[in-house]
This record gives structure tokens, sequence and C-alpha cells, in this order.
């Protein structure tokens, strides 16, 4: 055999195969776009702003929860109405008894538009079925369920709130009422929920009864509400006014009584004097006294106190005047009357402010000669001339005989005469009609119109008569 075997060649296709061709698929990194990463991504953070949105939608939409503790939950449950006015306004979610407290603890859901019933001055209590000789309410739980009833606060915002035992006798506005108390000997018919009547009308309510301090009677605490507060004053009369007056006589039996709730539950009525004779408007812890029964002259009162006033007289400042007589034929004697401060000095009657007789004016504490300078501004009506006669009150002359307002002072109420009760009785007076009792500190008094502008004087003729004498001219 041959030692020249020929080598193996290897070959790709045709052509051999040697060191310098021979090639080697090797991996090579491509560079994606950067579009397909972005793409990638889009779907993820879209999905994530919904289930931020659904979240904020979910959370703004549940409004407020509030903690309400009471007493007694008379069956209230999970789910339940909160209401206010018969307006759902809210949600129970649970209602849950702490053993440490011995309260009922109710958690309420209120709705968002509703939030002010969650802040500090809100009231909260359950209505149920109630019957009594006082009250009847919540008839509507005795087929449905009972619910919580809400009146809305005006505070801070709260989280928890001490709940009522019963409803409340007074609504938010009713609150702002005069306060008063009544004393009477022993305890009386009326009891909390019992009304204060004015002629027949509902115009308060009792609030307690409670023994006073020294064991010697019972204060009864009231309270007047604001559109009746106006006609109390100091000279009022309370008395009692429950039960049924049963009269005898040759007609048969007589049954009187003031109301069939008076009857069941007692009440308490008062009268206010003519304006003239009821002194100073009283504010809120003003004590008066009751009385078994009312005066026949009581129940025709007419106060004439207005319960909204056009004008202002805050800064009204009549000076109380003394007028001292004197003559060896005229007598002694004096007569008193008021003055009003005004910008020149004062006005008032020149009756007041002149006369052979006069011997001093006294205003007050200061005493002015009767030959002061004066300037007349009407029929009778005079401006004394003083450099400094304090707060001014700005005048106006009438037309016509229209509705007037006279006031004393800046404190006691206003006596109101319409239009109706005053005539033309000569050139710069007019006349008052209707039956009045006139007191002589009321002499000379200003008389306004319902611009708050003083258009003339009221002159006391008599006890029971008067006039006014007009301004017709300015200083």
């Amino acid at each position: 055999m041959s030692d020249s075997t020929p080598a193996r060649q290897d070959t790709v296709g045709d052509t051999p195969a040697t060191d310098e061709n021979v090639q080697i698929d090797i991996p090579v990194a491509t560079k994606q776009s950067s579009r397909t990463w972005q793409v990638a991504w889009i779907v993820p953070a879209l999905a994530l702003i919904f289930v931020v949105y659904l979240a904020v939608q979910f959370f703004s939409s549940r409004g407020p929860e509030l903690l309400i503790v009471f007493d007694n939950a008379y069956g209230i449950h999970e789910n339940d109405r909160v209401t206010h006015k018969g307006t759902q306004i809210g949600t129970v979610e649970s209602s849950v008894f702490n053993p440490d407290t011995g309260h009922i603890e109710v958690k309420i859901r209120l709705k968002p538009e509703n939030k002010d019933f969650a802040r500090s001055g809100a009231q909260a209590w359950i209505v149920r079925p109630e019957l009594s000789l006082t009250r009847v309410s919540g008839l509507d739980t005795i087929v449905g369920a009972s619910y919580v009833e809400m009146s809305r606060g005006d505070g801070e915002s709260i989280t928890v709130l001490e709940g009522l035992s019963e409803k409340p006798l007074l609504t938010a506005d009713q609150e702002e009422g005069l306060r008063i108390t009544l004393r009477r000997s022993r305890k009386g018919s009326a009891d909390r929920g019992s009304p204060l009547l004015y002629k027949g009308l509902h115009a308060g309510v009792v609030l307690k009864q409670t023994l006073r301090n020294d064991g010697g009677g019972v204060d009864v605490q009231a309270i007047v509400y604001p559109e009746f507060a106006h006609l109390v004053c100091e000279q009022s009369v309370f008395w009692d006014s429950g039960g049924i007056d049963m009269q005898v006589g040759l007609r048969g039996l007589g049954v009187q009584a003031e109301s069939l709730e008076s009857v069941l539950t007692g009440s308490i009525s008062f009268a206010t004097p003519p304006a003239m004779e009821a002194g100073k408007a009283v504010r809120s812890g003003h004590a008066f006294s009751v009385h078994a029964d009312p005066d026949d002259e009581w129940l025709q009162w007419n106060p004439r106190i207005p319960r909204t006033l056009p004008i202002d007289t805050s800064s009204l400042r009549t000076v109380p005047i003394t007028k001292v007589r004197s003559g060896r034929f005229l007598g002694g004697g004096t007569q008193r009357g008021q003055a009003t401060t005004v910008a020149q000095g004062y006005l008032m009657l020149d009756s007041l402010a002149s006369g052979d007789e006069l011997k001093s004016h006294l205003l007050g504490d200061d005493a002015f000669p009767g030959e002061s300078e004066r300037t007349s501004v009407g029929e009778g009506v005079v401006i004394v001339h003083a450099a400094k006669a304090g707060p001014v009150a700005e005048l106006a002359i009438a037309e016509a005989p229209a509705d007037v307002y006279v006031a004393l002072d800046g404190e006691s109420p206003l006596l109101y005469i319409t239009a109706e009760d005053l005539s033309e009785a000569a050139r710069g007076v007019w006349s008052v009609e209707g039956q009045l009792m006139i007191p002589e500190v009321w002499h000379g008094t200003p008389v306004y119109n319902n611009q708050g502008k003083i258009i003339g004087i009221f002159n006391r003729i008599s006890e029971t008569s008067a006039n006014i004498h007009l301004i017709t001219q300015l200083p």
C-alpha cells in the first residue's frame, strides 16, 4: 500500500473548506424602538388612574360619619332613616351598646350635601310613638320603624354628638326668645311643655318648675317666643289659665276654658297694659308673679306696641322738665313734661318753655332761665337753644295724618297710633282718637313718622285725651 493516501478535503458546495473561508454564525443584539415600551405601560397606567378615580368618587359620595350617643336607642337598627323635616339626610350604619359608658352609640352616615348636620349646635333625637295628655307624636312609626330626626348646627365640624332623650321643645329660632321666671307659692298645673298664652295665642312655653332656693315657693322657667317678646314689659301680668271656669246662674251652667290643650296640660296667660302704662321692655331673667285669676280690666287691655319698628330710637334722648309756677294770683304748682335733644338745643312744647308765671325750667340737673333764646318751628312747638344738648334727632314736616310712633325714651315701648286714629283738629294740630290712659310723664314726648324723623310733639290734655302739635317749619 502506498503511504501517499490523499488527504480528506472538506468542501462547502463546490468550494473547498479552508481556514480562510470558514464562516461562524454569531448572535447579534438588535435595538428595539422605545415606542414599544411606551405602549406596554399605557394600559396599566390607565387602569390605575381609573381605580383612583373610582376610589375618589366612592369616598366623596359617602358624606361625613357621625357618632350619636343616646341613653336609649328605642329599637334603632342598621339602615334606619336619618331625617330632617321629613326629608332623608342620612342612614344609620350601626347601633351598639357600650358597656363602659352604659350608652347606646349610633353611627350614622350623612349625605355629602348635608354636612351641616355634623357641626356643633346640631341636635338629634329618636322619633317613636308617643301618646300622652301633653303630646301626640311619632304616629308614623307605629307601622314603620323608628328613625333619627336631626336639626342642623352652625359651628365647627364634629364627629361625636350627644343625642336628646326627646324632641326639643324649642326650634332654633324660638331659642332666641325672652326667658323669664314666673313665681308662685306652690306648683301649679302648668308643667314642662305647657303653653304661655297671649289673647289665646300660643306665645311661649313652660320649660320647667323648680323649688325656690329658700323653699318659699316655686319658680317656673318659661320662654316667650321672639314674635311676642316685645309685648312683655315691666307692668305685664300673668295668671293661671288652665282648667275650666264654671259658673251657675239664672240662665243655667256656664263653662269657660281657654282651649282643650290648656284644660289637659295647664297654661299660663299674660296681658300688657297700654304702652304708656306698660313700663320699659324687660330683658331675659326678669321675674313676674303668677296670679290665680285675671282682673276683668286685664282682659280688655290693648297695648298698641308694634312688633316691628321702622325706626331706631336707641339714640333718642329725652330730658325731664319741671315747670315751676309762682304768682300771687295763679298760685304755685308744677307741670312736668319732656324735651328732646336736637341739633340746635331742646325741642319742646312752647307751654313748657315760656309764660309769665315761669319761675324756672329744670332739664335734668341743669337749669336754664325762662328767657332763653328760642325758635318757633310749629304750632306751639319751639326749640330752646343750648350750646350742648347731646344726641340729636332729625326733624321733618308731615303733610297729612299717617301712622306715627310716640317715644318716651330709647328703652320704653313705643306707642303706635294709626292714621285712622288721627284727625286734623286745627292748623298744625292732629287730634288723637281712641281710648288712652296717659301718664303725665308722656307730656311733650316726640312723635316719629315711618322714616324715623320727628314730625311733632305729643301734647297730653288730660288722662284720656291728647293731640299732636306738628312741626310746620324746619329750623
